[in-house]
């Protein structure tokens, strides 16, 4: 998450960065203060960021003109790491329905 804020701080999208700052705010408040309602909001943060950077493994696989390995390996790769970030988000926000739920 540090590093996708410090990858759009340059400008490049103002509701990315405030989603970003907001998300490391999160983790630093769930570090010291352990609130389970975080959980949650951590949860659909990380499921949006996952979903974000699967469109920019598309984006950029749609640049090369013709596919070829170095293509299916970004292709592979990216949505392979933006998949378990998802899965993990996913995860966390189940967790934090069945502790709301009890």
């Amino acid at each position: 998450m540090i590093v996708f804020g410090l990858y759009l701080w340059g400008g490049r999208s103002l509701a990315a960065s405030v989603i970003s700052a907001t998300a490391i705010l999160l983790f630093a408040l769930q570090f010291i203060f352990q609130f389970n309602a975080v959980n949650g909001v951590l949860g659909g943060l990380m499921v949006l960021v996952g979903l974000y950077f699967s469109m920019a493994v598309w984006s950029e696989f749609s640049e090369f003109e013709v596919v070829n390995k170095e293509a299916l390996t970004l292709l592979l790769v990216g949505w392979g790491l933006c998949l378990s970030v998802i899965v993990l988000a996913i995860f966390m926000v189940v967790s934090f329905i069945r502790d709301f739920a009890n």
